[in-house]
């Protein structure tokens, strides 16, 4: 078991990267184990100090990171034309640092 906004923090903090870094966010949680459905989180483009602690609160879960499928999935965007993505090999879930691509309707 791992919690979700503890490992995002841990990857952003590696990367020495603070919340004004981040340009957005969207985090998909697939909860289909417990109830069939999953959980999407959104920290849209210009977010303010309160969304981003809003969206980091809502992240302060443990799931379940061994055996199995992926069950988190998730882009970072940020400032500098970089990102995070949620990556998965072998029943084992990371992010994943890269170059950017362009930012979903939905996140503006």
């Amino acid at each position: 078991m791992i919690n979700a906004k503890k490992e995002l923090l841990e990857k952003l903090e590696e990367l020495e990267r603070v919340e004004t870094n981040i340009e957005c966010i969207k985090i998909i949680y697939d909860r289909s184990e417990i109830s069939k459905t999953n959980k999407t989180f959104i920290l849209k483009k210009g977010f303010t100090k309160s969304d981003y602690e809003i969206f980091l609160s809502q992240l302060d879960f443990n799931y379940d990171n061994d055996y199995g499928g992926q069950k988190l999935f998730g882009t970072v965007w940020f400032k500098d034309k970089t990102w995070l993505e949620r990556k998965e090999y072998e029943s084992s879930e990371w992010w994943e640092h890269k170059e950017r691509p362009i930012i979903p309707k939905d996140l503006i």
